[in-house]
């Protein structure tokens, strides 16, 4: 909550009142929704939608303009309402942004920042298999059809691109991910979850990624472990 309040103190707090709103109750705020601003490493001030104020550009260090190409194809696994493929998108990247539960939102969002060109969505959820599931985030539950991470980088080169970014927040289907498929990223991105955390740091390394990570803490407890790999590759935009 600290991070919230010290948002909702700061740039939200003068956008809501500029925009003729004010912040009353940071519960309220949190339970339903709100238009914000949601800034980014890449200069992006854009109007998104958001449930609750909980993303940080510095769980991912890599995802920033000194590692970034604008021409990257990044898949945004996890994307909730598109608070990181948006401002992505906006830089210049083709974004594919699978979510879940939120999509209608993220759908939305595109419209109102206008990269409906530039972001695929997909409204799927992550498994090794194909099958149909029920999933639950807080108070919103969808029956949506799973899909293996093989299944979108065919869909990706499909069309005719390469991909070269992953971006993975899916509270613990990572684990479903083969090594034959984490091959090809330039950079891998992602929350480890269930334990044995460490046992993805020394994946990624024998796959060849330079790995540093993090640990995200909930209540002064670790809760899941933010991993960054990346394969070096100098950067001319």
């Amino acid at each position: 909550m600290g991070r919230f309040k010290d948002l909702a103190g700061g740039y939200l707090d003068a956008y809501l009142q500029k925009q003729g709103k004010a912040i009353v109750d940071l519960k309220r705020l949190e339970e339903k929704g709100i238009y914000a601003v949601v800034p980014s490493p890449f200069g992006s001030y854009k109007t998104v939608i958001i449930k609750k104020i909980y993303y940080e550009w510095d769980q991912y260090p890599l995802l920033h303009p000194d590692k970034i190409f604008k021409n990257d194809i990044i898949l945004d696994l996890g994307a909730t309402v598109g608070d990181i493929s948006i401002p992505l998108a906006l830089y210049g990247c083709t974004v594919f942004s699978v979510e879940p539960v939120y999509y209608d939102k993220l759908l939305l969002n595109l419209k109102l920042n206008g990269v409906e060109g530039k972001i695929i969505p997909l409204q799927f959820a992550i498994a090794e298999d194909t099958k149909e599931i029920i999933v639950q985030w807080h108070n919103e539950k969808v029956t949506v059809p799973t899909k293996p991470l093989r299944y979108f980088l065919e869909l990706i080169r499909n069309k005719g691109y390469e991909p070269t970014i992953l971006k993975s927040d899916i509270e613990g289907a990572e684990w479903s991910f083969r090594d034959a498929d984490l091959l090809g990223f330039r950079i891998i991105e992602m929350e480890v979850h269930n334990g044995n955390e460490f046992e993805y740091v020394d994946r990624l390394k024998e796959l060849g990624y330079t790995v540093s990570y993090s640990w995200w803490y909930s209540n002064d407890k670790p809760t899941y472990l933010l991993v960054h790999g990346e394969k070096k590759e100098d950067k001319n935009c």
